[in-house]
């Protein structure tokens, strides 16, 4: 889907769920990435998720996985948060080797031991890992958009941050792949939210005093 065809397509949907929050229903959206977290800024009440190939379905024998199987896999991803983008173990290996591994903090409660390992080669990153760090960087995501005031603001900020904080990556060397969450995705869902908030300011200002 080019930029143009997914402009309007958000913009259309951030107009109906903020339709049907202001008639009383509740949202929950399946399939979801991170992009689909925008649809929080206008009432959305949950996500079913699940990272790249497992945001559709995911077998929960990859929660158990022992380290054999674990290595005999083609290839292991790290979730960054930062970015909502994933990227190879080699791309930190890469970024700590240029002293600029911090730009993939801050660690959480599965990441720490593996951003902290010197070398990060030593330590053995898995695919469940890495599907438990993006399970918990969601929850993490949705509870700070739920405890904010002002959601629309706050979640626009977010995909701001985050649309910075990978222009950083990138102006450090480390290269886009196929998982990154691409520019051109982040000017859509921006142009988006200018979009909604110029033609419904007054029901979204009206949606926040409701929630």
């Amino acid at each position: 889907m080019d930029t143009t065809t997914r402009r309007p397509y958000l913009y259309n949907l951030l107009d109906a769920v903020l339709s049907l929050k202001l008639s009383g229903k509740k949202i929950i959206i399946g399939y979801a990435n991170p992009q689909d977290l925008m649809f929080a800024s206008v009432g959305l009440d949950g996500i079913a998720t699940g990272n790249y190939q497992n945001v559709r379905n995911f077998n929960p024998d990859m929660f158990f996985m022992d380290e054999e199987e674990s290595i005999k896999r083609r290839s292991t991803w790290y979730y960054d948060n930062n970015t909502f983008s994933e990227f190879k173990p080699e791309q930190l290996a890469l970024a700590q080797n240029r002293d600029k591994l911090h730009l993939f903090q801050p660690s959480n409660d599965y990441t720490a031991e593996y951003l902290g390992a010197n070398p990060i080669t030593s330590y053995l990153w898995n695919e469940s890992m890495n599907f438990k760090n993006y399970l918990y960087s969601m929850y993490l995501n949705c509870n700070d958009i739920s405890s904010s005031t002002k959601k629309f603001s706050f979640v626009e900020s977010m995909f701001l941050e985050k649309e910075k904080n990978l222009k950083t990556l990138f102006e450090n060397g480390i290269r886009e792949g196929n998982r990154t969450f691409r520019a051109d995705a982040f000017e859509a869902t921006l142009s988006a939210f200018s979009a909604i908030k110029n033609d419904r300011e007054e029901d979204i200002e009206e949606l926040e005093l409701l929630v």
